[in-house]
């Protein structure tokens, strides 16, 4: 009987190694995951704070082209300015030249009758 319960606790010491064993794999693997999940993790918050950079150059981007828009605008509208101003300056003058025309032909029409009563 002494022997059996011997056994019975050499066994029991056996599956207590194992066992012990086994909780010490799982330790190892535990903290090998979570290693791996700390380089995954500093990966990630590299990848995202490039990401964020990129972001930022591309709103900075944009703010520059809107800024080269509103000044194309401006541009755009101080030329239709200048081009409407020369628009009116050709329409004076073309209402002067008809009215200079005007009276050419009226000063030829004066001096043909002159002739003719001469």
């Amino acid at each position: 009987d002494a022997v059996s319960r011997r056994d019975q606790l050499l066994q029991e010491v056996h599956d207590l190694n194992d066992w012990k064993e086994s909780a010490r794999q799982n330790i190892n693997n535990l903290q090998s995951e979570s290693t791996l999940d700390a380089s995954e993790i500093d990966r990630l918050v590299r990848e995202l704070s490039q990401r964020k950079k990129e972001v930022s150059d591309l709103q900075s981007s944009i703010v520059n082209l809107e800024i080269m828009v509103a000044e194309k605008i401006s541009t755009i509208s101080e030329l239709s300015g200048i081009l409407k101003s020369k628009e009116d300056e050709i329409f004076s003058l073309r209402s002067e030249v008809d009215a200079f025309e005007k009276k050419e032909i009226t000063v030829t029409q004066e001096i043909d009758q002159l002739h003719e009563q001469n």
